[in-house]
């Protein structure tokens, strides 16, 4: 499962002596969105709310680099939380081209996550089979690239009606905005 990877990635690479406890491991995600982020606060806060790992957006499509990814890293870095970095798919767009913009964009250190892989939104203009194949391409370039698996970071609806049946061997980040249990029902 991505929590035991994630457990066994902060015991080995990253040098936690424990692992963070529960069934989930709580994540989050942050871009241009939130703008200037605290993160001597965040690592405060996030002792009693228990923040596992934060992933950062560094790319979008085949032109948008966030325009907060390297002060992120670099803050995110100094506090010490496990971090990783996202793609977000745009499933309209060239998946050859999405994968060599965040390749030329990102480069990944020991002890940082796998790159993760932001779908969310089918293509409306290729079949279901080349918006697949499209995915499977952009995972396959960056995995030779890092010899790192990507991490599949999606919703529920979209893991079960596109990912699910299709992308076996793929951690899952499952994101989850209503705060339930399990958000894979």
């Amino acid at each position: 499962t991505f929590r035991e990877y994630v457990t066994e990635n902060l015991r080995q690479v990253i040098g936690f002596k424990e692992a963070p406890e529960g069934e989930y491991l709580h994540g989050i995600d942050v871009s241009r969105y939130q703008k200037i982020i605290h993160w001597d606060q965040l690592k405060k806060d996030s002792s009693s709310d228990k923040i596992d790992f934060v992933i950062i957006k560094a790319t979008e499509g085949n032109y948008l680099r966030d325009k907060f990814l390297t002060s992120n890293f670099r803050e995110a870095k100094k506090i010490g939380i496990p971090i990783g970095v996202y793609h977000y798919y745009r499933s309209d767009q060239n998946s050859v081209e999405q994968a060599n913009f965040f390749l030329k964009n990102v480069e990944l250190s020991s002890g940082d996550l796998p790159p993760f892989l932001d779908v969310e939104h089918e293509s409306k203009i290729q079949s279901l089979d080349s918006f697949k194949k499209g995915i499977r391409s952009w995972l396959s370039i960056v995995e030779d690239h890092y010899g790192l698996k990507p991490i599949i970071y999606t919703n529920s609806d979209f893991y079960n009606r596109i990912i699910k049946d299709d992308f076996d061997g793929y951690k899952l980040w499952i994101a989850n905005y209503n705060n339930v249990k399990d958000p894979l029902p």
